[in-house]
């Protein structure tokens, strides 16, 4: 259990440290919307990921 917690955190980590660097290189003024952008690309894509892995993997999933 320990390495699932381990094995699935740090992935979450290097998403907070990607979203330090957006904020670092984005002017002031669009900071926001850069954020909100960088998120809403992440949710799609793991939305897109459920799909894929859905399809492919059959009725194993879900």
């Amino acid at each position: 259990m320990c390495f699932y917690c381990v094995y699935f955190g740090i992935p979450q980590r290097l998403q907070f440290g990607d979203q330090n660097l957006l904020n670092e290189v984005t002017p002031v003024g669009e900071v926001g919307t850069a954020i909100g952008m960088y998120r809403t690309v992440s949710f799609v894509g793991a939305t897109l990921v459920v799909a894929v892995l859905q399809l492919t993997a059959g009725g194993a999933v879900g």
